[in-house]
């Protein structure tokens, strides 16, 4: 009688357990704001916000147009549920449900890897799939470790936390489940079966509809991220390796045969449809940043250094790596990467027969990093969310040593039970708290963009894009302090920004001028700290020459604390810049009156008015010169004018992150 197996032995217990603990890990990510190009990419791309706009991503679907469907179903959850900050000038959708939707796929790439795994079990094992025998006769704990360890590996945080790294987890989606399809239409036919003719119609229904989503899959692959060419390449490879351990070379060619020119089709429509669409194969943002070969250097160093010591956890996470570009095959990543990637060609040649999914993790591993980690150069070099689909391999790979080991234990403890079934369990235990860890670290560092981008400048201190994501978020903390009045704070942050301007696009550098002419006035009108306030203005003018505001309020705190021969030297500059501006004038005028020079001030003035009209300041000063001298009739006359001309309220609102504040305006 066949007893059923205890419930926490029982796999499909464990897909819902999986899950869970993996969207637990990822729960601090739902705090995440905006990184690189998330909220120009996600959010202010106008093409997802109205379903007319949509057909230009259909249009163009082989730029990432299933990744823009996902990022405009956000847009308008986030609309339909309330939770958009939206005014006339601004609209700041729910980050979380961005967030929210990240999780979801990574959660099916999950539930898709374990099945994927369990079907390889079920083929590599040869048992056919009857109800009820499969659990008893097959080891599926595999399948359930490769699920939880793939799915908490922190490795696998930036393309899930950093939005825009969403193109690597759908792409993986149409992976995953499309090679899951492939491997049961393979079984459906009956391809690994002595006769593979005798089947019913049950089975070619299901083979051909397994087909079909297996295409259905490519093609929505391609929409997601060009790595998914590797798909039928991937399954035509497992397919052969299934077969070719049953049956002699001429069979296997002869059962791959459909395979092949189904894979065919998929692989030929891809390639043409990118030749019609990008002019070629490899498009105009690869070509010409560098030559193939030394991308091919590069890699091996990458692949050896940088990503396998992350998968194995043993170095930091950085979302922006520092790696070397390889111009000679002598260079010693170079040999140190041949030597690594040489084992582990050999391993996997070595695991055939007695870990074979140590062997097909081991090619899912180098076949997935292929289209990023290979001739066709990319921008960066190194990027962890390009190992997210070859991450799947790795830990396949893994789990099958650790299965095979775990085998070995047990027939030399002659304890077959026992040792198979405790001592790989307790070390995925172990692992899956361990990375759970890392990854729960790695989210709650992406919460905090000041901490997350000095953790990442450590990693990589000569990365120019790190120095200019920092000064931006030391920029935007300047401005929460001065919302709140913290102005010792908002000093402090801004300093940061000055100190790696340098380090911010040019284009967009005036969008930073506000703040710290803001923070001066600030600190002029409210703290009188005229010497710090013209600090920072010293500063400004040599980021933003062309802001008058600068230029003025640097000449007033000269005035406020006595040096006038830098003011004057000031408005000299300012006149040279700008011969026309009444406030150039006004500064050399008020550098006379601040001097004593009555006779000389008065004349400027007069000038002043007489070229650009009624000057309240102008006209205010000539005032107290009228009254100096004992003349309180012109004075008066002077006044009078000075009060018509002048406005009602002195005081000019200044906009802080939306937050209306009155500074009031030195005189």
């Amino acid at each position: 009688m066949t007893q059923r197996p205890p419930i926490l032995t029982n796999p499909w217990i464990h897909v819902p357990v999986i899950l869970i603990l993996v969207f637990l890990a990822y729960i601090p990510a739902l705090s995440v704001s905006w990184y690189f190009d998330d909220f120009s990419y996600a959010v202010e791309n106008w093409k997802l916000h109205t379903p007319e706009r949509m057909n230009l991503v259909f249009h163009n679907f082989l730029h990432r147009g299933v990744v823009l469907l996902s990022y405009a179903i956000d847009w308008h959850l986030s609309n339909k549920f309330g939770l958009q900050d939206i005014s006339t000038e601004t609209v700041n959708p729910s980050l979380p449900i961005y967030h929210l939707s990240s999780i979801v796929y990574h959660l099916l790439n999950v539930a898709g890897v374990f099945l994927l795994v369990r079907k390889l079990i079920s083929l590599l094992s040869g048992v056919e799939k009857k109800e009820g025998a499969e659990a008893e006769s097959e080891p599926m704990w595999p399948a359930s470790a490769v699920a939880l360890l793939y799915g908490l590996h922190p490795i696998n945080t930036e393309a899930v936390t950093y939005l825009s790294g969403r193109a690597s987890v759908l792409a993986t989606i149409g992976y995953v489940f499309g090679l899951w399809s492939f491997l049961i239409a393979a079984e459906r036919f009956g391809f690994l079966d002595e006769h593979p003719g005798e089947r019913s119609r049950r089975d070619r229904v299901i083979g051909i509809s397994a087909f079909l989503c297996a295409a259905v899959c490519f093609v929505l692959g391609i929409g997601s991220k060009e790595i998914i060419v590797t798909m039928p390449v991937m399954g035509i490879l497992i397919l052969a390796f299934l077969i070719a351990r049953q049956f002699p070379l001429g069979t296997v060619l002869r059962r791959l045969l459909p395979f092949c020119a189904f894979a065919g089709v998929l692989v030929v429509g891809f390639l043409v449809y990118r030749i019609q669409s990008l002019g070629g194969i490899v498009g105009f943002e690869e070509s010409g940043i560098r030559p193939w070969w030394v991308n091919l250097l590069s890699q091996i160093g990458v692949i050896s250094l940088y990503y396998l010591p992350r998968q194995l956890c043993l170095l930091p996470l950085c979302i922006e790596p520092e790696v070397p570009e390889i111009h000679s095959i002598l260079h010693p990543n170079v040999i140190f990467g041949i030597i690594v990637l040489g084992g582990l060609v050999f391993l996997a040649v070595r695991s055939a027969e007695r870990a074979p999914l140590v062997t097909i993790g081991l090619l899912w591993y180098f076949v997935a990093l292929a289209p990023t980690s290979s001739i066709v150069p990319l921008n960066d070099l190194a990027a962890e969310r390009h190992t997210y689909l070859p991450n799947v391999g790795f830990v396949l790979a893994f789990a099958g040593g650790l299965n095979w080991a775990g085998a070995t234990l047990a027939q030399l403890r002659s304890q077959p039970h026992a040792s198979t079934g405790k001592v790989p369990i307790v070390v995925v235990g172990c692992l899956a708290v361990l990375l759970g860890a890392f990854t729960v670290e790695r989210n709650l560092l992406y919460t905090d963009p000041i901490q997350f981008w000095l953790d990442t400048e450590r990693r990589s201190p000569h990365k120019s894009r790190v120095q200019g994501h920092l000064a931006r978020e030391y920029h935007n903390l300047a401005r929460a302090c001065l919302v709140d009045n913290r102005l010792q704070e908002a000093e402090e942050a801004l300093q940061e920004t000055l100190r790696r301007f340098a380090h911010i696009p040019p284009e967009i550098r005036p969008l930073f001028a506000d703040t710290p002419v803001v923070l001066g006035v600030l600190l002029m009108t409210e703290s009188k700290e005229y010497t710090k306030a013209a600090q920072l203005f010293e500063q400004c003018i040599q980021y933003w020459p062309e802001q008058n505001a600068i230029w003025n309020n640097l000449g007033i705190c000269y005035l406020k604390t006595g040096e006038l021969g830098k003011a004057r030297e000031l408005a000299l500059q300012w006149l040279k810049r700008d011969p026309d501006s009444v406030s150039a004038r006004l500064l050399t005028a008020n550098c006379l009156y601040a001097e004593g020079n009555m006779d000389q001030a008065e004349i400027s003035y007069l000038e002043i008015i007489n070229t650009y009209g009624e000057v309240p300041s102008a006209l205010g000063i000539l005032a107290n010169i009228a009254r100096a001298r004992g003349d309180t009739a012109t004075a008066e006359k002077y006044q009078a004018r000075a009060l018509a001309s002048w406005p009602e309220d002195v005081s000019k609102p200044t906009e802080v992150d939306g937050i209306a504040r009155k500074i009031h305006i030195a005189k």
